[in-house]
């Protein structure tokens, strides 16, 4: 036991002197000790950040104990066309058909709000419909109450908005009313829906029962999803091959064109197929980019550090080549760099829990989601990992490269020039500018397509444009609206489509002309004869719909249906729809954009129709009024309706948020970076003048003006810049073009692009070390001469 004793005993004597020489080195070095914790912290927060905000995307829908085992079932016809949007019988008919299915449930989202009311209080709320299996499938646990009475006429509410009804009162058994006149019971309330759930509704309503004559008829209304659970032992792709894509079920019930596959649960937040039923998805190619990002951030942050640190160390050579020859071993180097680090980290953690609290919510990463985040172990672990890593990585590489040095060469303050040390350094300097060019130039392209993405025409004038939501209730009264409103002189005219929701297609396999092959899929839209004015959309050739003509055999195509189908004068062909019925083309609008830039133009067919929402062209003089005026006219038309309003500028924004957001969030990485790079220059530019301390001396003893001291300090800069936009400029390049595949409609990148992000970081840089290349020009160079 005494020499264990022992052992302690010294160790900790070494540790206690260690940890006094870091203290006594961060008092007398403070700006140093500034910049070391700083860029600890701001890096560790940025890492984390962008770690938390990876996990949590990769965590939507994964708290489900049987998320392993539940899919979406996606329907696919002859190989190509897909749909998420399935029949309602299919989920009972794959359980019966196929034993390895233990349970299925149906599934439909309204986007819209939709007025819940009890007494005199009101809230709009989201719905949904399901079956009871839906919640012996997903766990969403119950504040109160349970799914066993979920049917008929029953609700279930969340939390929220139980609270918000009720007053906090236990609301089990209460009646509310849903839209104008259906009146539910409430049977349970769920707890609030996690936020990293795909699932995102306010009240939950069971389907109704299909009657089994119906079922043929159920056959063909397609207005569901349909989630499958699975045993144990199946898995997707055993039973996929056992029946041949559940092609044994669609040939009993004549669909012998219909192929399946399966989503799994945790994929689903990634499809981009989904908009019908879940009001958020992700993107898994930004999950990559910021993984990238936050790795490279993670190694700038260590570079960054190793940089500070051995430049501060210049100045005591001697001290360290001194304890060399009396015996001092590697070991003791790296202990102390090890106590120094474990110190600095200490106090940039505190510093990163400051700043991640304070730019958090900026950043995508509100304190809410840390809690279910750092829920799981293996997340806690990855961390634990990652901090270690970090420690270890700022201890060891540091004593090793003053260890490298020779301890006579130390003495005679010469390790520099007999070692690797500086070239190493020179290296870590690179690299840290690499990093700000890559960044900064990913960000000015970001932009750059952001920029084009708010300016390219989409094909209608979508500024002054209201969409009014037209609900069950309102949707008789559509004209008696429309006639109140044109008494308006801010409106100047109204139109009735389906514009918005274009989420379904179908196969066109005949028409005259037809040279192509097989058949077309084209997306189908209702609009009445007022939509091209409303919208400013132009014709290609042919005319609109216009009253007085009898259009009801009539259709309206795009130039991209145009050109799919093969046609040179498309005006009064005829084209066969999937049920028989022949129409003739009156008209081809020009190309819009009713998907945003993400998305290509697909063909389309426009349909006389008088369903939808209601589309508003206002004159723009006076928006707030004519808003005021329409909302008065819709409540007394339809006084038991929810004025709902979006103008088409903030829809066309909303679909481009997430790449805004991400383009901000990369923006802000960009910064960071290139500021914790200008550290590691500061870094190596004191280090440098510490080498050439003499050799400035002797210039300035011999007449040299400053500028051209500070002209022989940049020098470096300029190479070390230069050196680092070759190596970055094809890596940025490379990079921004996969993340440009994003956008069907997009900017095209040239070399002129990767200059700027260069040119930036230099001048940055240049003038980051500016203040130190004149401070030492302008010392008196008797101190430099007598030093050496």
């Amino acid at each position: 036991m005494k020499p264990i004793s022992g052992m302690r005993q010294i160790y900790d004597g070494m540790f206690s002197n260690h940890l006094k020489l870091a203290f006594r080195g961060m008092k007398k070095n403070k700006a140093f000790s500034t910049l070391s914790v700083l860029g600890l912290g701001l890096g560790l927060a940025c890492t984390v950040g962008i770690f938390l905000w990876v996990a949590n995307e990769l965590s939507f829908d994964r708290f489900h104990t049987k998320a392993d085992r539940i899919f979406q079932v996606e329907l696919i016809l002859r190989q190509y066309e897909k749909s998420v949007v399935t029949p309602g019988p299919l989920g009972e008919a794959l359980k019966q058909e196929y034993p390895e299915v233990v349970n299925a449930s149906r599934y439909t989202f309204r986007s819209e709000p939709e007025a819940i009311k009890t007494g005199e209080k009101q809230i709009n709320g989201r719905g949904a419909k399901t079956d009871a299996a839906f919640f012996s499938m997903f766990d969403f646990p119950f504040a109160y109450g349970n799914s066993s009475g979920f049917s008929g006429n029953s609700v279930i509410l969340t939390q929220a908005l139980a609270d918000k009804l009720f007053d906090g009162a236990e609301a089990i058994g209460e009646l509310v009313t849903v839209g104008n006149s259906d009146t539910y019971q409430v049977s349970a309330v769920l707890a609030d829906l996690p936020q990293n759930s795909s699932f995102q509704f306010d009240f939950i309503l069971p389907f109704e029962q299909v009657a089994s004559q119906d079922e043929s008829r159920a056959w063909g209304a397609w207005f569901c999803a349909t989630f499958i659970e699975l045993d144990g032992q199946a898995t997707a792709s055993s039973l996929l091959s056992k029946s041949n894509g559940l092609k044994t079920l669609y040939d009993k019930i004549e669909k012998p064109h219909w192929s399946s596959e399966l989503i799994a649960l945790p994929d689903i937040y990634f499809h981009d197929r989904m908009t019908p039923f879940f009001p958020r998805s992700g993107d898994i190619r930004y999950v990559w980019i910021f993984s990238i990002a936050g790795l490279l951030i993670f190694t700038l942050t260590c570079v960054n550090y190793i940089s500070l640190t051995t430049s501060r160390f210049i100045s005591q050579f001697r001290q360290a080549g001194l304890e060399r020859i009396l015996g001092a071993n590697p070991w003791h180097t790296m202990h102390r760099y090890f106590v120094e680090g474990l110190l600095n980290m200490i106090l940039g953690s505190v510093a990163a829990i400051i700043l991640l609290s304070l730019l958090g919510s900026y950043f995508g990463i509100p304190i809410s989601i840390v809690g279910s985040v750092i829920s799981h172990q293996e997340v806690v672990a990855l961390m634990v990992a990652f901090i270690v890593t970090l420690l270890l990585i700022i201890s060891i590489v540091p004593a090793l490269l003053i260890n490298s040095s020779k301890p006579l060469a130390m003495i005679k303050k010469k390790g520099s020039e007999s070692s690797g040390g500086f070239s190493a350094r020179k290296s870590l300097v690179v690299f840290q500018f690499c990093v700000s060019i890559a960044m900064v130039t990913g960000t000015l392209i970001f932009q750059n397509q952001l920029t084009f993405i708010r300016e390219r025409d989409p094909g209608y004038t979508k500024e002054d444009l209201v969409a009014v939501k037209i609900d069950d209730e309102a949707r008789d009264n559509v004209e008696a609206l429309k006639n109140v409103l044109d008494q308006s002189p801010d409106i100047t005219a109204m139109s009735r489509s389906t514009f918005e929701y274009i989420y379904f297609d179908m196969q066109i396999g005949d028409w005259e002309g037809k040279e192509v092959e097989g058949t077309l899929t084209v997306r189908p839209m209702n609009a009445d004869s007022e939509f091209v004015e409303t919208f400013g959309i132009a014709m290609a050739e042919g005319r609109f719909y216009e009253k007085g003509y009898a259009d009801e055999q009539s259709v309206v195509i795009n130039q991209e249906a145009v050109e799919k189908m093969g046609l040179t004068s498309p005006i009064g062909k005829t084209v066969k729809l999937p049920r028989g019925q022949e129409l003739k083309i009156i008209g081809v609008v020009k190309n819009f954009n009713y998907w945003g830039l993400t998305k290509a133009i697909e063909p389309l067919f426009i349909f006389n129709g008088n369903s939808g929402d209601l589309y508003i062209r206002l004159t723009g003089n006076d928006n707030a009024r004519a808003l005021a005026f329409i909302e008065a006219s819709f409540e007394r038309v339809n006084p038991a309706s929810l004025f709902n309003y979006e103008f088409l500028t903030d829809r066309y924004a909303a679909q481009h948020a997430a790449h805004a957001r991400t383009g901000e969030v990369f923006a802000s990485f960009g910064v960071i970076a290139l500021v914790m790079s200008c550290f590691g220059l500061l870094a190596i530019i004191t280090f440098t003048i510490e080498r050439k301390t003499k050799e400035i001396g002797i210039r300035k003893v011999h007449g040299a003006a400053p500028r051209h001291i500070v002209g022989l300090l940049m020098k470096d800069l300029a190479v070390y810049v230069s050196v680092a936009f070759l190596v970055a400029a094809p890596l940025t390049w490379l990079g921004m073009d996969q993340w440009l595949q994003i956008f069907s409609y997009r900017i095209t990148l040239s070399v002129w692009q990767l200059l700027p992000g260069g040119v930036l970081v230099a001048l940055i840089a240049a003038l980051a070390i500016t203040y130190q290349a004149v401070v030492a020009a302008l010392r008196n160079p008797i101190h430099a001469l007598r030093d050496e």
